[in-house]
């Protein structure tokens, strides 16, 4: 497989805005926005154009909704870890070491077979990898325990076709105190409605002067309605573009 766009919205000229996955580059997603500012429902959309549109032998799809999923998709290229009656962090934790563990045996299988990423083998699809509200773990994770497997699972993520899509709720604008030579592994930045200065912080963390197209956009949203959205792509630096969710009926 050599990329997948996946549709998220459109932009007021009625250009459709993607996120792009690339085997081998940086290709994860993190997505902040206050509450009801349409997370879930950009999530869920994300995971239903996948199913329409991929079988398992290309794209699976890892989720853990904590607090329930908003749709059962009932497919065979979706797993849902989601445990009902365990706390939110355990269920989290507990999922992340799945998926260690899956990252771990994929790097293995590529050793066994002489391969030097996942687009070698048919047998490996790409695994996308789905956490709907990372928030609580920002509280409970003092000793680095979750973001230490974070860590290791970015650094294999690229050659064994893992990425991960994280959503969290304004004003934690952070992934979960990752170092920043992780933290822009996060490569796509989704910016759904908040406060201007978290809209900022969830954006762009780059030193030195924010590019004013991004600043104006950020204003605009913090004004703006459920399901308006900037998206950033730190590959350059200065991009900047303003779209709004599509309904789930147009997925």
């Amino acid at each position: 497989m050599k990329e997948i766009r996946i549709p998220i919205g459109r932009t007021a000229n009625n250009k459709v805005v993607t996120i792009p996955i690339v085997p081998l580059y940086r290709n994860h997603c993190f997505i902040a926005g206050e509450p009801g500012s349409g997370k879930s429902v950009l999530i869920n959309n994300i995971i239903k154009y996948i199913v329409k549109n991929y079988d398992k032998n290309e794209v699976m799809v890892w989720t853990c909704f904590p607090q329930g999923p908003v749709i059962d998709f009932q497919s065979e290229s979706v797993k849902d870890f989601s445990v009902p009656g365990k706390s939110t962090e355990d269920q989290i934790a507990s999922f992340i070491r799945q998926v260690f563990k899956e990252a771990d045996y994929r790097s293995q299988t590529l050793y066994d077979e002489r391969a030097m990423s996942y687009t070698e083998l048919y047998s490996m699809p790409l695994l996308i990898v789905v956490i709907d509200e990372l928030s609580p773990m920002y509280y409970v994770d003092d000793d680095d325990y979750f973001t230490e497997w974070i860590r290791r699972i970015l650094e294999m993520s690229h050659a064994t076709g893992i990425s991960l899509i994280f959503t969290s709720q304004l004003p934690n604008t952070r992934l979960s105190g990752l170092p920043h030579e992780y933290d822009r592994a996060f490569n796509i930045r989704i910016a759904l409605r908040g406060s201007y200065a978290l809209i900022l912080e969830a954006l762009y963390d780059y030193p030195g002067v924010m590019p004013s197209e991004i600043s104006e956009a950020a204003e605009n949203l913090s004004r703006g309605k459920a399901g308006d959205f900037i998206l950033h792509d730190y590959s350059d630096l200065e991009s900047c573009i303003v779209g709004r969710i599509d309904p789930p009926s147009n997925i």
